[in-house]
C-alpha cells in the first residue's frame, strides 16, 4: 500500500500546526515558475534559494512538513534526519525562516530549522488494473498512446491512483509522473515517521482519496476506462 504525503494541521490552540497558513516567500513569489523547477531538485534553484527569507504568518509553528505555499515542500531538519535509512532521492536548500509576531514583526525561528526539500525522482508507477482513470481517446474512439510500442495509454483523467509496487523500484518515496507535485510514501515511510512522531505529516492510503471529487466528475457522472485485460 502507498499513501499520499501531505501537510495537516489542528485547531488546538498553541499546537503550532495551524489549519491553514499564510506564508511570505519573496524569492519564490516574484520569480515565475520556481516552484517547478524545484520539484526535481534542479541545482541552479536550490542554490538561488539557499539562505533565503521564508515568512510564516503565525505567532508559532512546530510542523515538520509543510506543502501549503505553491508547490514547495518546506520541511524540518527532523525531517531530513527521518529519511536517513530509506530508499529516497533528495535535494535541500536551507531557509532563513521567520514567524511574525504580535506587532507583525519578524522573528526568527531558532527550535528547529527549516529547509526546501526536493523529492527527485518521478515514476510512472500507476497500476493499469486497478486506478479508476479515464484514457485519452482520437475521434474515432481508439485509444491514445503515448508509447505505440509498449501500448502504454495516455490517461485523460485519474480519479484513484494506486500503485504497482513492482514499478517503485523500492523507492521510499517519490513524484507520480501523472501527478508531479504530489508525493507518495511507502509504508515504510510510514512506519518510520511515526516512530519519530513528526508533526504535520498526513499520510492518508490513495485509494482513500478521489482525485475528481467535484461537480461534474462525481460517482455516476464520470467515465471509467479500464484496459483491455484488466
Amino acid at each position: 500500500m502507498h499513501f499520499y504525503l501531505k501537510y495537516k494541521g489542528n485547531e488546538i490552540k498553541g499546537s503550532g500546526l495551524p489549519i491553514w497558513l499564510e506564508t511570505r516567500f519573496p524569492i519564490v513569489d516574484e520569480t515565475p515558475g520556481l516552484d517547478k523547477k524545484l520539484l526535481n531538485g534542479d541545482r541552479a534553484s536550490l542554490r538561488l534559494i539557499e539562505g533565503q527569507d521564508i515568512v510564516f504568518n503565525e505567532s508559532n509553528i512546530n510542523f515538520d512538513f509543510f506543502d501549503q505555499h505553491k508547490d514547495i515542500k518546506i520541511v524540518s531538519d527532523d525531517f531530513l534526519k527521518m529519511l536517513t535509512g530509506l530508499k529516497i532521492d533528495y535535494s535541500f536548500a536551507k531557509l532563513n525562516a521567520f514567524v511574525t509576531g504580535s506587532k507583525q514583526k519578524a522573528i526568527r525561528i531558532t527550535h528547529k530549522s527549516y529547509f526546501v526539500c526536493s523529492i527527485c525522482t518521478e515514476l510512472d508507477a500507476i497500476d493499469l488494473h486497478t486506478s479508476e482513470y479515464r484514457l485519452e481517446r482520437a475521434a474515432d474512439g481508439s485509444i491514445i498512446y503515448q508509447d505505440e510500442e509498449r501500448k502504454d495509454p495516455q490517461l485523460k483523467y485519474i480519479y484513484r491512483y494506486l500503485v504497482d509496487s513492482q514499478k517503485t523500484d523500492g523507492y521510499d518515496l517519490f513524484r507520480p509522473k501523472q501527478l508531479p507535485a504530489r508525493l507518495l510514501a511507502s509504508e515504510n515511510f510510514l512506519i518510520k515517521a511515526r516512530q519519530e512522531h513528526l508533526l504535520g505529516l498526513h499520510l492518508p492510503p490513495t485509494v482513500d482519496i478521489d482525485l475528481m471529487d467535484f461537480p461534474g466528475y462525481r460517482a455516476s457522472q464520470r467515465v471509467v476506462d479500464k484496459i483491455q485485460g484488466s
